[in-house]
């Protein structure tokens, strides 16, 4: 199979993902990735060596790119490479002859209880955007779902009584079942409630989606990112911290210090490789360590020593 350019099999690869179901999203995330590598080297595919890879992730190090970054760039090109061999555009695979590089600890925060008590305070709950705000941070907290799948919400997901879960689409269109633990059922049936009064007084109809902005139009990404920024706003240590993904983490780690086990967190925050869902298991050891450190015997009793 004979293409005259990269231009050319690059573009014929992206077409395929999306004939094959990826996202839209992904596929711009893809796409970023191979046009830098194109940039850095030039080179036709069937000449790119092993030292070409190692030199373009050392290249996105220098050059100040993150970690996520690095890792993202590095496991695209993989995936493209093996796109490539399996098409017989390259005889040998520069990825078969080498070991994944290691990147610096990617540094996760997760918030502590006596934090997550000061967030959720800070909410006016009697206002409507107050709540609505609450009732957001209330289910990224108790579901661990993305900031994308909280946007996706239909009020027809969680109207109903006695249903005690909701669906997700994440990423690559996987569906998945998000349960609806009790306290987090009280606050959607709330919301939903003062939803339906706050609508009428904009004479708007209900939209598709659950959660609507302050004209009471569907609230979209952005909305979400609002809500984290008037909390970044707050004179608190974790405000420079706070995000939806940090809500995600703080999910997950909570989750498995309570017992859980790890194999249905990964279910439950939609990770297609488990490796990914371990970096809690870390996070999980550094909570250990607090604890063993406030805790245990030697250091906080006091012995009598005979």
């Amino acid at each position: 199979m004979e293409f005259t350019t990269n231009s050319q099999i690059f573009s014929t690869w992206l077409k395929n993902l999306k004939l094959d179901g990826v996202s839209d999203k992904t596929i711009r995330w893809y796409g970023y990735g191979i046009q830098r590598f194109n940039k850095y080297t030039p080179k036709p595919y069937d000449k790119v060596t092993v030292d070409d890879i190692k030199n373009f992730v050392i290249w996105l190090k220098d050059n100040g790119y993150s970690t996520s970054t690095q890792q993202g760039n590095y496991k695209t090109l993989k995936i493209f490479f093996g796109y490539l061999a399996d098409n017989d555009y390259i005889e040998i695979n520069p990825f078969n002859k080498q070991k994944a590089p290691k990147f610096d600890t990617k540094q996760i925060y997760s918030f502590k209880t006596p934090e997550v008590v000061e967030i959720l305070s800070s909410f006016d709950k009697k206002t409507f955007q107050g709540y609505r705000d609450y009732a957001i941070f209330s289910t990224l907290l108790s579901t661990g779902i993305r900031k994308s799948e909280l946007v996706s919400m239909k009020v027809s997901d969680v109207a109903q009584d006695g249903v005690g879960y909701f669906r997700v689409i994440g990423k690559g269109n996987k569906v998945r079942i998000i349960p609806i633990g009790n306290a987090l059922a009280k606050i959607l049936k709330k919301y939903i409630k003062r939803r339906r009064k706050f609508l009428e007084t904009k004479n708007k109809p209900s939209p598709y989606y659950l959660w609507v902005n302050n004209r009471g139009d569907s609230l979209t990404a952005s909305g979400v990112d609002g809500i984290f920024d008037r909390l970044k706003e707050l004179d608190y240590p974790w405000s420079t911290r706070v995000s939806a993904h940090t809500v995600r983490h703080t999910f997950a780690v909570t989750f498995l210090v309570n017992g859980g086990d790890i194999f249905s967190l990964q279910r439950m925050m939609g990770h297609s490789d488990i490796a990914t869902t371990k970096i809690y298991i870390d996070l999980k050891t550094d909570y250990i360590k607090q604890q063993a450190d406030n805790y245990n015997p030697l250091d906080n009793t006091t012995w009598r020593m005979y």
